[in-house]
């Protein structure tokens, strides 16, 4: 007898592959079907069924035409009359409510040997993604019409590098004098080259973060002149989170700044005038009213030579009205001495400045303390006397709200800046109590430190003293510093 061994095996195999095959096809997340060259449906899988809504005996008598939407009917009979296959094309299907759904279909025409030839077909149902495709244009064009009613001027940007711009306002682009809609990658070109670098490598930085970005720079506007702008980025993100890009905000801010300069130059026309009135005064004080004080002590030792010795009732009153005099000439000294302090200008700012704790001691009975390692001479004049007014301003804080026997005033440099700082360890206060920015001498020192491009900070707290601390930047241009103090 012939053995069939060998043809038992291949029929068993091919059984096996037919079921796996058949298992495969009915349990794929995918539709699948299968159907003859004229599109008729012979085999059709469950995902396939519940995506057409249709049930599997209902599929079997139809064929791809009466599932696919009427306006995709002529490419998909077209591509079917071509043969070979359709590939990874998105199209519309009918369900059996009549309601439309999308697909993503790749279909291959295959023929076996000595076989007809037959469709099979994968459709993933992405239905959800282009309803959320779909309403997320919508919501696009409709932020479209209204960002482009918006008199403000609005971006957006994409989600990657290098972030090109992909939406400018209408009012946006009539700042810039653009006809488009976007200025795609060349953004950086409207900002001002000393401030481009800046700009893109912070916006570049916070953009792979996903985070808030907000500068000051200039841009240039449509007539070439460059506007100072503050300009705001957010991240943009999907309702499930995913960033879709980032939407911004540009205030032309020119015209304050311009204000604020005037302001600036007012306040150090003050300032000046101030210090020149001080240094009149004092000078006032010490060449005319210190030397008619000085010419009466010289009177008043000459006539108590001439005052008998058996007149000594009248030569004590003498003695006691030249000892008073002394007292107003020592008085006088000290009120020329707080109005222009000349140590500054001979001595340099820690000779000045331990001075002024010295005398403050002296007047006030608190110990004030200073504490300096270098004798700051080579520090310009206009940023000195600064420093001095904020040492005076707050040693007279401490003699007036402090109630402490001591205090301390230490000046240093550091690699960024001089640093000068008031303390004492009295009641404190609590810094909410301030009324805005406090009273007249708070803002006096805030504004001279202002001016020269400093900051001052204040720390303090019921029952643990008060710390005034001054800071002015070393590079601080020459100009600046000198309009600052009035120097």
């Amino acid at each position: 007898m012939p053995d069939n061994t060998e043809g038992l095996s291949n029929r068993t195999e091919l059984q096996e592959s037919e079921e796996r095959f058949r298992f495969l096809f009915d349990r794929s997340p995918a539709g699948m079907n299968i159907a003859d060259p004229k599109g008729r449906f012979l085999r059709v899988n469950r995902a396939f069924c519940e995506f057409l809504g249709r049930s599997e005996s209902e599929l079997l008598t139809l064929s791809h035409l009466d599932v696919i939407h009427p306006d995709e009917m002529p490419e998909v009979i077209a591509s079917m009359a071509r043969g070979g296959g359709i590939r990874e094309s998105v199209r519309r299907f009918i369900r059996k409510d009549g309601s439309t759904v999308w697909g993503y279909i790749s279909a291959e025409f295959l023929t076996p040997p000595g076989r007809n030839g037959y469709w099979i077909a994968v459709v993933q149902d992405i239905t959800a993604h282009r309803n959320a495709d779909e309403r997320m244009r919508r919501e696009w064009d409709l932020l479209r019409v209204v960002a482009d009613e918006n008199p403000a001027y609005l971006w957006m940007a994409s989600s990657r590098p290098p972030y090109p711009n992909s939406f400018v306002n209408r009012a946006f682009a009539a700042f810039l004098g653009i006809d488009d809609h976007e200025l795609g990658e060349n953004w950086p070109e409207y900002i001002h080259p000393e401030d481009r670098a800046r700009v893109v490598d912070g916006f570049m930085r916070s953009a792979a973060r996903e985070q808030t970005y907000r500068a000051e720079l200039r841009l240039r506007r449509f007539d070439g002149e460059y506007r100072w702008v503050i300009d705001e980025a957010v991240p943009w993100r999907s309702p499930t989170g995913e960033l879709r890009g980032f939407s911004g905000s540009v205030v032309d801010i020119t015209d304050l700044r311009q204000a604020e300069e005037q302001v600036r130059r007012l306040s150090e026309r003050l300032i000046r005038a101030h210090e020149d009135e001080r240094t009149r005064i004092a000078r006032e004080l010490h060449d005319d009213l210190g030397q008619q004080i000085a010419s009466l002590g010289m009177l008043l030792s000459g006539i108590k030579i001439e005052i008998p010795e058996e007149k000594p009732a009248l030569r004590e009153k003498l003695e006691a009205v030249h000892s008073r005099l002394t007292q107003v000439a020592s008085v006088v000294r000290s009120i020329s001495h707080q109005l222009h302090p000349a140590a500054l200008e001979y001595a340099g700012l820690s000779a000045a400045v331990r001075g002024l704790c010295s005398e403050f001691s002296t007047l006030t009975g608190v110990e004030a303390r200073f504490a300096s390692d270098e004798p700051f001479r080579d520090v310009p004049m206009s940023l000195a006397l600064s420093f001095y007014r904020v040492a005076q301003e707050g040693l007279l804080n401490v003699a007036k709200h402090a109630e402490t026997k001591r205090a301390e005033v230490r000046l240093r440099r550091t690699e960024q800046s001089l640093e000068m700082v008031v303390m004492d360890a009295g009641r404190g206060f609590d810094l909410k109590s301030l009324d805005g920015e406090g009273g007249l001498g708070l803002i006096s020192m805030r504004e001279r430190l202002r001016l020269a491009g400093g900051t001052l900070s204040i720390e303090s707290a019921p029952g643990e003293g008060t710390r005034l601390i001054a800071r002015i930047p070393l590079d601080q241009p020459a100009t600046q510093s000198a309009e600052a103090a009035g120097g």
